[in-house]
């Protein structure tokens, strides 16, 4: 089975390419050779990374970047490239970024912590900050949560400025915790947005997004995830022009693809991506073949 093929069977959630009819066929087909064209003439600027499940692996959230990854990014900083993060936590990350790359390139890593409701410098000690005004509707949702004994029962939760982290007590648990917290949110607000990491459901307020670090980089970025598919918390990220996912992907045609072989998933795929890069001065691009 080709990759194209694989690429077209994540898109449609089909069991087998050979289940999709042959118009659709060629109309997915057709959409994947554009996307990988599109992807091969450009000549980036920038590059974004999702960091649990991109850049590290579940075994290595609580450790430094495996030297492989590392390698690879370097790659990038030493051809003057700037690197943006997109993640759900916060100084664990940064913690584990500056162990990983050291202090020489630390103003060329820009990273949006808490699913982009604050942005600065690796080189920036102070950030995130945690001392800025709590967001009301979060703080609402905290205050329910705090005094509702069944959500108590299933999760523990941790609040931020624009975020609540929220992590099942058991993996059996996800699904009703993310039942629960859906209704709670929906009473309280329809503004919060309920997002789905690898490890967490994070609730952040209407406009807060990993996109945002977008404008702060130089056209055109690549961004690569792992959540692609709403409500994964790189949805957002990953809908742009030029966008990998190492997983999950959403429906659209356009963007975010999963062009990885079969079988390849997290950082094993993310590698298989940053392997087909070819660099010049403050630039990059991306060969397939």
């Amino acid at each position: 089975v080709s990759v194209k093929q694989i690429s077209v069977e994540r898109k449609t959630s089909r069991v087998s390419y050979n289940e999709i009819n042959s118009d659709t066929r060629i109309k997915w087909g057709q959409a994947y050779d554009d996307f990988t064209k599109r992807l091969s003439m450009a000549r980036f600027k920038s590059i974004v990374f999702d960091y649990d499940g991109t850049l590290c692996d579940p075994a290595e959230r609580y450790t430094t970047l495996s030297k492989v990854i590392v390698l690879q990014l370097m790659r990038f900083l030493e051809s003057g490239i700037f690197i943006g993060i997109a993640t759900g936590r916060g100084k664990s990350v940064r913690e584990s970024l500056c162990k990983s790359l050291g202090k020489s390139y630390m103003d060329k890593v820009l990273i949006a912590y808490y699913n982009g409701s604050d942005i600065s410098l690796l080189s920036n000690s102070d950030s995130p900050k945690l001392d800025n005004p709590v967001d009301k509707t979060i703080s609402k949702l905290n205050d329910e949560l705090n005094k509702n004994w069944w959500f108590k029962e299933l999760a523990n939760h941790e609040m931020r400025p624009c975020q609540i982290t929220i992590v099942p007590r058991k993996v059996s648990f996800w699904n009703a915790t993310k039942t629960h917290t859906y209704t709670l949110c929906k009473r309280l607000s329809t503004s919060l947005q309920i997002l789905e990491s690898t490890h967490s459901i994070d609730v952040i307020p209407a406009g807060v997004t990993k996109a945002a670090l977008f404008k702060h980089l130089k056209y055109p970025v690549l961004s690569i995830g792992d959540k692609g598919a709403w409500p994964g918390n790189d949805y957002d990220l990953l809908a742009s022009e030029y966008s990998l996912s190492v997983n999950e992907v959403s429906a659209e045609y356009r963007d975010c693809w999963n062009i990885a072989p079969a079988g390849f998933r997290g950082t094993q795929a993310t590698l298989f991506y940053l392997n087909r890069m070819k660099f010049a001065k403050e630039a990059f691009r991306f060969i397939l073949k």
